[in-house]
């Protein structure tokens, strides 16, 4: 068990043979997946109770697109246009009307309002996890507010901000150091169950004498699991997860994110 251990904690001594693993490649992406995406405003009381739909398309995400939708609008219709791309398993909302630089072209949003991304075509795997990039983000961006479940995504924008130069007291968009020149991009990247799929078929291709077979994943009290004569290997929360059956341990063999970022194709998109 403690040789075991020592391999599930330490990423990289697992990870040397994925580049040539062609189990890898079924991983799990939005490309030529159908989304709906609305921005929406949500009551104060209940964030899941929708009051108004702003803005809604339909968008069929490609990778070999730079941008999927630009100018879809939140709010105001003129004055608050974002470009939203899909990569893989990433989604990039950019903020583009600060780009104007006049008192017009901001915004400030106290009230819970958003972007929601729904698999409505049922042409996608559960979403397992979904964790967020706010290095460049908007002033005051909050991605604790972020809510998902198994088919649907919701990036709230309450309390943030993005403001040109002169506004007084309040924070500016302008950032020399971020891609943009401003703190405007919000990236989302998502754990599909197709994606946690192809990490346990890399297990059992690598360490079949733990893991054999082609087993099949289910849920398990709030894990995404397979079954394994000695163990159940599981995702949840964005860790990995083992259980050893025989002392009933769990091992927590870190985030998923180090992983899955070693196997090909699974490289977020830093344009």
């Amino acid at each position: 068990m403690n040789s075991l251990i020592k391999k599930l904690t330490v990423p990289s001594l697992l990870l040397t043979s994925l580049v040539v693993s062609p189990l890898a490649l079924a991983q799990g992406s939005f490309d030529g997946k159908d989304v709906n995406v609305k921005f929406e405003i949500w009551s104060p009381e209940d964030v899941t109770e929708v009051l108004a739909v702003r803005n809604e398309q339909d968008v069929t995400a490609s990778d070999m697109e730079h941008i999927d939708i630009a100018g879809f609008h939140g709010v105001n219709e003129e004055t608050q246009l974002w470009d939203v791309s899909f990569h893989e398993r990433e989604i990039k909302m950019v903020f583009t009307s600060i780009y104007f630089q006049d008192m017009a072209h901001q915004y400030m949003h106290m009230d819970p309002v958003g972007f929601s991304f729904s698999d409505t075509a049922d042409n996608m795997s559960d979403i397992l996890h979904v964790s967020v990039e706010d290095q460049f983000a908007p002033s005051f961006y909050n991605k604790d507010l972020v809510r998902f479940d198994a088919n649907n995504i919701n990036i709230s924008l309450q309390g943030s901000m993005c403001h040109i130069a002169g506004m007084g007291s309040m924070p500016m968009c302008d950032n020399p150091e971020s891609p943009t020149r401003y703190n405007n991009t919000i990236k989302v990247r998502v754990v599909f169950a197709e994606t946690a799929d192809a990490l346990f078929d890399w297990a059992e291709t690598e360490y079949s004498d733990l893991f054999p077979g082609n087993s099949e994943s289910f849920y398990l009290l709030g894990y995404y699991v397979r079954e394994y004569p000695g163990f159940f290997l599981g995702t949840k929360g964005g860790k990995v997860y083992l259980y050893d059956k025989e002392t009933a341990a769990i091992v927590d063999a870190g985030d998923i994110e180090p992983w899955l970022d070693k196997l090909p194709m699974m490289h977020d998109h830093d344009e």
